[in-house]
C-alpha cells in the first residue's frame, strides 16, 4: 500500500511538472536563477570575508588593540561579521525558493505563485540593501582609521551590480511565468470545482491550511 501510495505520488509530482510549457518554464527558470545567484552571492561573501580577513590581519600585524584611539576596528570588525551572515542566509534561502517553486506547481497553487513573483523582487531589494551596507562598512573603516589600511576597494561593479541585474532579470521572467500559471491553474480550478466563489475560496483556504503544515 505505501509503494502504491508513493507511485502515484511520483506520478502526481511528474504529471503536474511537465502539464504543460509554463510549468516546465517555471522550474528550470527557478533552479537557473538559484544557480546563478548563490554563484553570484558566494562571490559577495567571499569579497567580504576578504576585506574583513585584511583589516583583522592589519590589526594583528600592528599589535592594534580593538579600543585603540587611533584605530577603532572593533565595530566594523563585528558590522562585517553580521553582514557575511546576511549572505549566508541569503544563499540557504534560495535553495528554499526552489522548494517553493515546487510545492507552489504541485498544488497549483496561485497564492504561492503571486507570493513568488514578490519574493523575488524583494530579493533583488534586498541585493541593493547589501550594496549600501558594505558601502557604508568601507566608509566607516576609512573614518575609523584613516589611511592606514591602504586602498580597500568593494569592486561594486565587478561583485555587487552582476547580483542585482541577474535578481532584477529572474524577478522579471518568474512575474510573466507566474501570470501564466495565475491564468493555467485558475482555469484548472475552474474545471474542477466551478465558478461558484464559496468553494473556490473554500479550496483556497484548504491550500493554505495545508501549507502551514508543512511549515510547522
Amino acid at each position: 500500500m505505501i509503494e502504491i501510495g508513493l507511485q502515484r505520488r511520483i506520478k502526481k509530482f511528474v504529471s503536474r511538472i511537465i502539464e504543460s510549457r509554463w510549468t516546465r518554464y517555471f522550474i528550470i527558470t527557478s533552479i537557473l536563477q538559484a544557480a546563478l545567484v548563490i554563484t553570484l552571492e558566494i562571490r559577495v561573501l567571499l569579497r567580504n570575508d576578504d576585506s574583513s580577513r585584511k583589516a583583522q590581519s592589519y590589526m594583528e600585524t600592528t599589535n592594534l588593540t580593538f579600543e585603540d584611539n587611533e584605530c577603532t576596528i572593533k565595530p566594523s570588525l563585528f558590522r562585517m561579521n553580521n553582514i557575511e551572515e546576511e549572505n549566508a542566509i541569503f544563499i540557504i534561502f534560495q535553495i528554499f525558493q526552489i522548494w517553493f517553486c515546487i510545492t507552489a506547481v504541485y498544488n497549483q497553487n496561485t497564492i504561492q505563485i503571486i507570493t513568488l513573483s514578490i519574493i523575488n523582487y524583494l530579493c533583488a531589494l534586498f541585493s541593493l540593501v547589501q550594496v549600501f551596507e558594505v558601502k557604508k562598512w568601507y566608509s566607516d573603516l576609512a573614518i575609523a582609521c584613516p589611511g592606514k589600511l591602504g586602498n580597500l576597494d568593494p569592486y561594486f561593479s565587478y561583485y555587487d551590480v552582476p547580483l542585482v541585474i541577474v535578481l532584477l532579470f529572474f524577478a522579471t521572467i518568474m512575474a510573466f511565468l507566474s501570470w501564466k500559471l495565475y491564468r493555467q491553474f485558475g482555469w484548472n480550478i475552474y474545471r474542477k470545482i466551478g465558478a461558484d466563489i464559496k468553494i473556490q475560496c473554500k479550496n483556497i483556504c484548504c491550500f493554505l491550511l495545508q501549507n502551514i503544515n508543512c511549515c510547522f
